[in-house]
């Protein structure tokens, strides 16, 4: 008869002969599991975080285009101002030009309304010389006439006197009839007799000047006015 004999195996050995596992490969196998499941966890955290910040990535960007539209916008606002701008300074320099085209109209009109005024001036003051100069020559031609009437004036009243001293005088000639005297035989004398006051009529204007008035009679000198016609004889 055959003998079989046993022998126990090592207990490391005995979970793979009969098909078991050993402690070893499930604590490995349980890593894996937990390391898979913490993957899984972190795989959906990681999800939810990128969603999370996708939303806020979206709503930056959303920021950052309506930004970006906001500075298009300035920009295209800030040339419309830099085209503005353009004009304005275009506009300044004209009205800057006008300005000095304005002045120098204005200093030229000055300077001729200057001169002019200037030149008027001299005239006037030339004027004014010559009137002041003809005045005074008008005075002196005045104050020359008016000496030389006055002198005229004295020596007809000088010549009056004398003759009405000279009618004094003649008492020669006597008129029995009226009791007058005559003078040299023409015209009555106006001499009353016995040396009364002497009735001479005043010369006028034209006796003191010199005329003498034509008789209307004989077309020649009244006989009362022969002291006139010896002052022209």
């Amino acid at each position: 008869m055959v003998s079989i004999n046993y022998e126990p195996l090592h207990a490391d050995r005995r979970g793979v002969r009969h098909g078991g596992l050993s402690q070893a490969k499930l604590f490995f196998l349980l890593c894996i599991i937990s390391a898979f499941g913490l993957l899984l966890y972190s795989h959906y955290n990681t999800n939810s975080d990128l969603a999370v910040l996708k939303d806020v990535l979206d709503e930056k960007s959303r920021v950052i285009k309506s930004f970006t539209q906001k500075l298009e916008n300035a920009n295209i606002e800030l040339e419309k101002y830099k085209v503005k701008e353009i004009d304005i300074n275009k506009e300044k320099d004209l009205l800057n030009i006008d300005i000095r085209n304005c002045k120098l109209a204005r200093d030229s009109d000055k300077k001729q309304l200057l001169n002019e005024v200037s030149k008027n001036k001299d005239q006037m003051q030339s004027l004014l010389d010559e009137t002041k100069k003809e005045n005074e020559i008008l005075k002196e031609e005045i104050e020359s006439l008016k000496k030389d009437i006055q002198l005229n004036i004295c020596k007809k009243e000088d010549k009056i006197n004398i003759d009405k001293k000279e009618i004094l005088k003649i008492n020669d000639i006597e008129d029995p009839i009226d009791g007058k005297d005559k003078l040299n035989g023409v015209g009555e004398a106006l001499v009353p007799k016995d040396n009364e006051e002497i009735n001479i009529p005043e010369p006028n204007a034209n006796e003191v000047a010199g005329i003498a008035i034509p008789n209307q009679e004989n077309e020649g000198f009244i006989a009362n006015d022969k002291l006139g016609v010896k002052d022209m004889q």
